[in-house]
């Protein structure tokens, strides 16, 4: 019997940053404003609202940056670290070459975006929200997922590697060759469709078994 290969995903772009910087300041930040080759490091932009920003070829550690209102965010070659986006509201954002890690998006909401070329590792994002966002070398690593919205998303060959994905929605996402082996996928939030393509591992269709019975209105009675 001939078995369906699959092509492993693409690895992201890592973000093309100096080996060495130099911590900087920042200056005030405003709509339109485009701020580049920085090292920020405990960097408080708490509740700021901007529109339109572009952030290119900086290190952050330890920003604060919970709350931001920042439609049409534009950043490239960006590494977070150790960093709060919790509650951020970057609607139609796109994300280029980024590495988010050991960082906090409860609730953040990063919907109609363009994300490629980005990795998240070590990071807390339950009731995240990604809706209708395009989703290029994408991989969520050992990531809280709970209950994040991903809802019409395209996530062709996206990676979750050890994530808790439990809860999460995928209804109308694309998710063919998305891989979520190692994962937990206890209550997804989708129809039977939305799992076309998706890479599981032999324990995790086990463990899926009573869900897809539900889904497909399957009645299944214990040998009597």
């Amino acid at each position: 019997m001939s078995r369906l290969r699959h092509k492993p995903p693409m690895q992201p772009h890592e973000p093309d940053l100096p080996q060495v910087f130099e911590d900087n300041e920042l200056p005030r930040v405003e709509s339109g404003g485009r701020y580049g080759d920085l090292a920020l490091t405990d960097w408080n932009a708490s509740n700021l609202g901007a529109e339109a920003l572009t952030f290119d070829t900086v290190a952050m550690i330890r920003a604060n940056l919970a709350s931001t209102r920042w439609p049409k965010l534009r950043i490239s070659d960006v590494r977070l670290q150790h960093s709060d986006l919790s509650n951020a509201i970057w609607a139609q954002a796109a994300l280029t070459r980024i590495e988010v890690i050991d960082s906090r998006l409860t609730g953040s909401r990063l919907n109609e975006s363009q994300i490629r070329d980005v990795r998240f590792v070590d990071c807390k994002a339950d009731l995240a929200q990604f809706r209708f966002s395009k989703f290029k070398s994408v991989r969520f690593e050992k990531c809280d997922l709970r209950e994040a919205d991903f809802q019409g998303a395209d996530l062709r060959e996206v990676v979750f590697q050890h994530c808790d994905l439990t809860g999460a929605h995928f209804s109308g996402a694309n998710l063919s060759g998305a891989d979520m082996r190692g994962s937990k996928l206890d209550d997804l939030n989708l129809l039977p469709a939305d799992l076309e393509g998706v890479i599981i591992d032999q324990g995790q269709a086990i463990a899926l078994s009573p869900f897809f019975a539900a889904l497909l209105g399957l009645v299944v009675l214990s040998d009597s």
